[in-house]
């Protein structure tokens, strides 16, 4: 069910992989400034993107290491991959299934860290964007996931029910 979500997805991380490459090729010619800042730009929006949905395969996956029961968004074009069906599911799933998204997001920040030139404008842009985009992150879904550690329900509603006429995963 998820296969049209993972190939959109490989193809959206190998165009950021290219536009990282092609940065740091523009670099090593000793392009213009122009040309390297925006180039830096636009590959920080091609990261952005793409750490987006890491973030999302990132929920996915903690959700199916522990079992929950989860609904594909039938559209393609969709932010959320899933929705992950608070009725049906436990604290122990929601938990894992949140803290998934964080881990995604931890890693992407990790790889740029080890693996990009820091003193790179790309990476510099990245990072600061990346960082703060974590950073909503945290104070958006963070104080649910808390809640439910602390002993709260499993949170119910439009964000975790099924899609109308859709079969669980």
């Amino acid at each position: 069910m998820f296969l049209k979500f993972a190939l959109r997805d490989s193809l959206l991380l190998l165009m950021c992989l290219m536009f990282w490459y092609w940065d740091f090729a523009l670099v090593a010619q000793h392009k213009s400034n122009w040309l390297l800042i925006s180039f830096a730009v636009l590959t920080t929006a091609i990261t952005y993107a793409a750490n987006l949905f890491i973030h999302e395969w990132g929920h996915l996956t903690g959700a199916l290491l522990t079992g929950s029961k989860v609904y594909a968004q039938p559209r393609l074009f969709a932010y959320a991959l899933f929705h992950f069906d608070g009725k049906q599911n436990n604290a122990r799933q929601f938990i894992a299934m949140s803290s998934g998204g964080f881990v995604a997001g931890a890693l992407v920040i990790g790889a740029i860290i080890v693996f990009a030139p820091l003193d790179s404008l790309v990476a510099k842009l990245a990072l600061l964007v990346l960082s703060l985009n974590m950073i909503a992150t945290i104070v958006y879904e963070f104080p649910e996931t808390w809640r439910v550690v602390s002993g709260a329900p499993v949170p119910t509603g439009a964000a975790f029910e099924p899609f109308e006429n859709q079969a669980s995963c």
